[in-house]
């Protein structure tokens, strides 16, 4: 177990180190000038002095190799120096912070919520031909409504006409109701589809039968061997899903104007934010990498058979 974790631990920095550089390659092809960018936080829409700007790209280094650009910015993220926002002019790190938390508690919140809900959904499909049928129904429009739209169907059942949560805004937990659904929509449908189909492949399966015949109950064989053996798939994919934790959100708090760090991005990337960008990339790739070692971890962890194979 130790030797795994610390095999983990390697590749999530090494996997960290690429996928940082790579995204930090595509922030300088952004386009635009961030010279101009800067100008303009300085000196609002007054017109640029070319020889300001260069003198600019030469204090920041933008005319350095990329390397070197990419090798002085990871040595102060290191130190948890990401630079300052070229909008606001303060450190873009602890703005980042101080969205996170409810960015996290949106992307994590709604995983949770389809993952604790797509167990039972999953279990109860098997048991009937009727049921499953009526679980690919349900969970095909949780896979093929768009987050926008969906979102506006809550607001307009929830908040306009049963007036039981608000329509926007962050103040009270009542506000995360309809947020959270909206992002658990998607993961719940995958998550219950690959829980029916693993209790079903693996119910089938001789061990199974070997099982029965010996007999243990239906809900101990459920319970102990069948989910144990069809959760791993579910897992990856949950550590998939729980990466991508700033882009999943980034729509849901654009329409109820949710203070988080997706939305903080959105507007970066609009207004040409490359230090928040940057910053907002890195906390992204570490979470993303993190998740998926977890994920591993824990799929080792609930298999039998992987840990059988390693001893």
């Amino acid at each position: 177990m130790k030797r795994t974790i610390a095999v983990e631990l390697v590749a999530i920095v090494l996997t960290t180190l690429a996928a940082t550089f790579v995204a930090y390659a595509l922030t300088l092809r952004m386009p635009g000038d961030p010279a101009l960018a800067l100008w303009r936080a300085q000196h609002g829409e007054a017109p640029a002095d070319p020889v300001k700007l260069e003198e600019i790209r030469a204090a920041a280094g933008f005319d350095d190799p990329l390397v070197v650009q990419y090798g002085r910015w990871l040595r102060d993220a290191v130190r948890g120096d990401m630079g300052e926002s070229y909008v606001t002019g303060r450190p873009v790190f602890p703005q980042l912070m101080e969205r996170l938390p409810t960015t996290l508690t949106l992307a994590f919140g709604s995983l949770a919520l389809g993952l604790v809900a797509a167990v039972p959904v999953g279990i109860l499909a098997v048991r009937s031909q009727w049921l499953n049928r009526a679980m690919l129904v349900v969970t095909q429009l949780g896979l093929s409504i768009p987050d926008y739209f969906l979102a506006l169907l809550l607001v307009i059942l929830l908040g306009l006409w049963l007036h039981l949560v608000p329509v926007a805004g962050w103040d009270s937990p009542r506000a995360a109701i309809v947020p959270v659904l909206t992002l658990a929509a998607y993961p719940w449908a995958l998550f219950a589809r690959l829980v029916a189909q693993g209790i079903a492949e693996h119910g089938a399966s001789d061990w199974a039968r070997t099982a029965r015949a010996k007999g243990l109950r239906e809900r101990t064989i459920l319970l102990r061997h069948l989910l144990p053996h069809s959760l791993p798939p579910v897992f990856g994919l949950l550590g998939i899903l729980a990466g991508s934790a700033l882009s999943a959100s980034l729509v849901v708090e654009v329409i109820f104007a949710i203070p988080g760090a997706g939305r903080l991005l959105f507007d970066a990337v609009a207004q040409r934010d490359v230090p928040m960008v940057q910053a907002g990339l890195l906390v992204q790739v570490a979470i993303a990498v993190t998740c998926g070692r977890l994920a591993d971890l824990a799929t080792w962890a609930v298999n039998p058979a992987l840990r059988r194979s390693e001893q």
